[in-house]
């Protein structure tokens, strides 16, 4: 890194020294007079000493507007020059010239800078101005004397007189302004385009030879390098005039745009030279891809200048070459010197003279520097030295590729060599055929086709050799997978026969091969001939080595029979070993043998789980010391029985399971299976089973419990429906009492506790259905805060457990079934309870949520939250996820359904319920219900029921003769024409006999179950066939059944649950 720090460094001094002696070279000198002294010689005289200038603003002046302007109109150029650079407005020069002598002097005016659009010299004669007009955009044959730059003869006469010069153009204005007489104007023009032409030549040589080279290698680092020469060149043509005068002098356009369009292509035709010649797509990606925008920037750029402002053009033109030799220095030059040193060298060396030679021709573009030579050549010069730097570049690089190339042949022979030697050498015969004809083959292939050389190749290959036994192979389908591409390459053996009809075995391995466009099969044979006869040698003299080997065989026949014997006897014991360990790892019994002694001697794994010793442990000690049973009494019956060996003994099933403590100090139920190892009917020992049923134990006891439970279920069930239905009278009867008697306070009174105790009975019978059935909530609004208070005074009445109340004053209502809510709340205070036996708090919080928490997947909407908790002794981590599950309990009294019933039933109301518990500090169990839309009790108001006292009718259907009656005198004392049936079928015939009449029911009521005959569900199918619009209602004991808590979904009008009273009734009729 330091070395290339060094070159940096130099080529900045270089650059730095370069440019401070050009703009000193590039001042010109100062002159004290303005006017232009007439004379026979004049060589190369700068008019920007005697010239003053004026900027026309409006672009209108005409000569005679410029001569009538004061002198203070014009302005004297400072620093002495002409160069405006980038100006859109017409500048006009004045040039006052003195002949002092007495005849007219011929002089010569010109300009040399070509690309001027237009410039007109007006000369003074005979009172008037001519004027000689010539530019970039009129076509070459206004240019006067044919030059290829601006140059017009004037006629001063003797005196003073005065010259206009205007100067108008899109490009930089850089007017160069020169007087010559006419004999040192041509020895300067021969001159000067000499010096252009050998330029040129030198430019369009290095094209040619590199293009050549490129036709040669075909490595488009030449081709780039030509076309940027190439176009460097036409740019210069098209820059000094050449180009217009020689090439295009009738096209004006495209002599004014082709400048900066050849400028774009040269930029290109660098950039992708200095990819292919730095090799930066492998040795710089980045620098690659930068190059590449520039490449697309400058071709984008190179189809818009015609559509372009010129001046815009060649200012993008000029800026976008420096900018893009900076980045090619920059981006892959400077890494470069890291990569390739040498390399960076010669690039940027000429790099260098194309920057000086741009950044020169920059600076004058934009009027910033005067006229000098190197301002005027120096892109020139810097292009001829960078292109000869460039081919000197290409020239050692083609000069390292010599000399890689000449090691590669080395190399080359040297594998040819080898590769020869291996071939002719080889053992195997090998030859290489296109179309079934040998094109080449070593020694050993003609050596065994019996031909001499000549016609070994003047033969097709099937003439050569033929194949009589292939060994079960097709030939065909070989040499057609070969020919198609199908097969790569295959390998067979083969009998074959050559010239001399000589027998051969052969292994020929085949391959297909590509040389040019013919596709060829390589051949290899090997000649396994000896070795077959060998072997055919080795079988005849092993026959006679069987034969005697038979002899002593014959001797030795009995002792191997005898051998036989043993080995087989010895495989089938070790298989009986190999069983028989197999069987004890797989049976999922605990096995354990032990002698006539007691002692172990096998216990398998399952006995080592079951009674946490180890068979290494237990081997050798007594079988009571390893199986420990629990129950004294048990364990002296099990042993009398085990221990007793005789011949007699014939003990298969002891018939009773034994409690023994497990190796994880878990309790056990083991079942007791042996039997008795014999060996010549005489007693070796006993082999124990230990099966353990600790889990059928717990399934068998878990059975009982839940058939006792079905039991209950069923019988509390068919009590409560028998119940509800009793109750119903009750309830019904009260009703009319109550109206009969609502002037009589005291009978009202005693009236109305009885019905609450006929509400409390029915919710009690509510409950038992829940837990006979479950079933669907019948969900009304009603107020949690009202069944807090219910549970926990009827739950919580040990003084020895606080009972504290956290209820929000504005909790919403909710929408539950009030009773299975209750009996849910009434099993988490039962719970607590229990865990708190030394007394203990309970807390209660009831509080709105506006939403369920994050996490819950429960409806959207408001919410309650009710949590209770208590200060008992926690549940345990490993139960904590087991509490809600059947049957399970840790309570030696618990049934296991207390939880399980209060989860199904939250979960039946859409909502939610969590636990939280910390082990001997309490546990906390969280409730989420759906807050109702309407508060409790403040549904529809009943309205009268418009078939009051108007002969409204109803239909009753029920299989109870005292629920009718009851029935009809409620609705009978409020005016309502009541008939009545038992059964679904009796209700459809009675409603078609009176719908047919044109006399309809107003309502029917049907009960939802009749034992023995249709019932209300079966019913109203057939109702609704009858009468779409008919106002049915269902009325039932079984409160969850889903037909209750969904009626409308099943058809129904309304619904009235047993027990109900008759403002339920009206209510319902309403």
């Amino acid at each position: 890194m330091i070395v290339n720090l060094k070159y940096i460094k130099k080529a900045a001094a270089l650059i730095a020294s370069t440019t401070g002696v050009i703009f000193t070279l590039a001042i010109p000198a100062t002159a004290e007079s303005r006017i232009l002294e007439i004379r026979d010689t004049m060589h190369n005289i700068q008019l920007e000493e005697y010239t003053s200038y004026y900027a026309d603003s409006t672009g209108t002046l005409s000569v005679n507007d410029a001569a009538s302007l004061p002198d203070s109109a014009f302005s004297l150029s400072n620093d002495k020059r002409t160069n405006f650079g980038y100006n859109k407005n017409p500048v006009w020069f004045r040039l006052e010239v003195n002949n002092s002598s007495s005849s007219t002097m011929e002089y010569l005016v010109e300009s040399g800078y070509p690309l001027l659009d237009y410039i007109t010299v007006y000369i003074p004669e005979n009172g008037s101005y001519r004027a000689v007009e010539a530019g970039d955009m009129l076509s070459f044959s206004k240019m006067p004397g044919g030059y290829h730059h601006f140059c017009c003869s004037a006629a001063a006469p003797p005196g003073r007189s005065t010259l206009y010069i205007r100067v108008h153009s899109q490009g930089s204005v850089i007017v160069l302004l020169r007087a010559w007489d006419r004999a040192s104007f041509i020895h300067h023009f021969i001159y000067f385009n000499g010096f252009l032409w050998v330029f040129y030549g030198i430019m369009i040589a290095l094209g040619i030879y590199n293009l050549l080279i490129f036709v040669s290698a075909r490595d488009r680092v030449y081709l780039y390098l030509s076309v940027f020469i190439l176009s460097m060149a036409l740019f210069d043509l098209i820059h000094s005039g050449l180009a217009k005068k020689f090439l295009w002098p009738d096209n004006p356009f495209w002599a004014n745009f082709s400048h900066p369009f050849m400028m774009f292509t040269s930029i290109i035709a660098l950039l992708k030279f200095t990819q292919h010649f730095m090799y930066t797509r492998q040795n710089l990606p980045s620098s690659h891809r930068i190059l590449n925008i520039l490449v697309v920037f400058c071709g984008a750029s190179a189809l818009t200048v015609f559509i372009l402002p010129y001046s815009i053009a060649t200012t993008l033109s000029v800026l976008t070459s420096f900018v893009s030799l900076f980045v090619i220095i920059l981006s892959a030059i400077v890494p470069m010197t890291v990569r390739n040193r040498k390399l960076a060298i010669y690039y940027s060396l000429s790099c260098l003279f194309f920057l000086v030679g741009v950044f020169f021709v920059s600076l004058r573009s934009f009027g910033f520097i005067g006229e000098s030579i190197l301002a005027s050549n120096g892109y020139q010069i810097g292009i001829a030295a960078g292109n000869i730097l460039l081919s000197i570049g290409l020239a050692d690089k083609i000069n390292t590729l010599r000399k890689e190339n000449l090691r590669a042949m080395t190399s080359l022979r040297e594998s040819e060599e080898r590769y020869r030697l291996f071939f002719e050498k080889a053992h195997d015969a090998i030859m290489f055929v296109i179309n079934y004809t040998p094109v080449y083959a070593n020694s050993n292939m003609i050596r065994l086709s019996g031909y001499s050389e000549n016609e070994f190749y003047s033969r097709p290959v099937t003439d050569l050799f033929r194949i009589e036994e292939s060994y079960g192979v097709s030939i065909p389908e070989i040499e057609t997978g070969l020919k198609d591409g199908t097969l790569a390459g295959t390998q067979f053996e083969a009998v074959l026969t050559n010239r001399h009809d000589r027998r051969l075995d052969a292994i020929i391995s085949l391959s297909a091969m590509t040389t040019g466009t013919s596709r060829g099969i390589f051949v290899i044979l090997t000649d396994i001939t000896s070795v077959r006869d060998s072997s055919r040698i080795i079988e005849e003299q092993y026959g006679r080595i069987q034969s005697q080997v038979n002899r002593l065989e014959s001797l030795n026949r009995e002792l191997l029979e005898a051998q036989k014997i043993i080995v087989n006897a010895n495989i089938e014991i070790e298989k009986e070993k190999e069983y028989l360990a197999a069987t004890l790892s797989s049976i999922g019994d605990g096995v354990i043998s032990y002698d006539t002694e007691g002692k172990i001697f096998l216990m398998n794994r399952i006995a080592e789980q079951l009674t946490g010793i180890t068979s290494d442990e237990a081997i050798g000690r007594n079988i009571r010391e390893v199986l420990r049973l629990n129950n004294d009494t048990g364990n002296e019956k099990f042993f009398s029985a085990v221990e007793k060996i005789s011949d007699d003994y014939n003990i298969s099933d002891i018939g009773m399971p034994f409690s023994m403590t497990g190796s994880n100090g878990e309790e056990r139920i083991i079942e007791v299976n042996s039997a008795m190892i014999r060996l010549n009917d005489r007693p070796l020992g006993i082999v124990m089973a230990l099966r353990d049923i600790t889990l059928k134990n717990r399934i068998d006891t878990e059975i009982i419990k839940m058939s006792k439970l079905e039991t209950i279920g069923v019988l509390a069930g068919g009590i409560a429906h028998d119940f509800n239905n009793l109750l119903t009278g009750i309830s019904g009867n009260l009703s009319i009492a109550k109206k009969v008697a609502a002037d009589d306070f005291t009978l009202s009174d005693i009236i109305l506790d009885i019905e609450k105790a006929v509400r409390r009975s029915s919710g009690l019978t509510r409950q038992l259905l829940t837990f006979a059935r479950g079933g669907d909530p019948l969900k009304v609004p009603a107020s949690l805060r009202d069944i807090i208070h219910e549970s926990v005074k009827f739950i919580v009445k040990d003084p020895s457990v606080k009972c504290s109340l956290c209820i929000a004053d504005d909790l919403n209502d909710v929408l539950i079934d009030p009773d299975q809510i209750s009996q849910s709340l009434n099993n988490l205070l039962i719970n607590a309870m229990q865990a708190m036996p030394g007394g203990g708090e309970i807390t209660i919080t009831a509080q709105n949520v506006p939403g369920p928490p994050p996490g819950l997947s429960l409806e959207t909407g408001s919410h309650v939250r009710l949590e209770i908790s208590d200060t008992g002794c926690g549940i345990p981590p490993e139960s904590l996820n087991k509490i809600f599950d059947p049957f399970f309990t840790s309570k030696a009294s618990g049934t296991g359904l207390g939880l399980t019933s209060t989860y199904s039933i939250i979960k039946k109301h859409n909502g939610s319920i969590n636990v939280f518990s910390d082990p001997g500090r309490g546990t906390s169990f969280e409730i989420y219900l759906r807050a109702a839309d309407e508060p409790a009790g403040r549904g529809t108001p009943a309205q009268k029921n418009p078939a009051a006292g108007n002969g409204g009718s109803v239909l009753i259907m029920d299989d109870e003769e005292y629920i009718l009656d009851v029935f009809t005198k409620m609705l009978r004392y409020q005016g309502y024409s009541v008939q009545c049936v038992k059964t679904g079928e009796e209700a459809i015939k009675r409603y078609r006999e009176h719908f047919e009449l044109g006399t309809p029911f107003d309502y029917v009521i049907l009960d939802l179950t009749v034992y023995g005959g249709m019932g209300g569900r079966e019913a109203i199918d057939y109702l609704r066939k009858i009468n779409p619009s008919i106002k049915a209602i269902v009325s039932s004991g079984y409160s969850e059944n889903p037909v209750m808590a969904n009626f409308r979904e099943y058809g129904f009008y309304g619904v009235l649950t047993k027990p109900y009273s008759i403002d339920d009734i009206l209510k319902v009729l309403g």
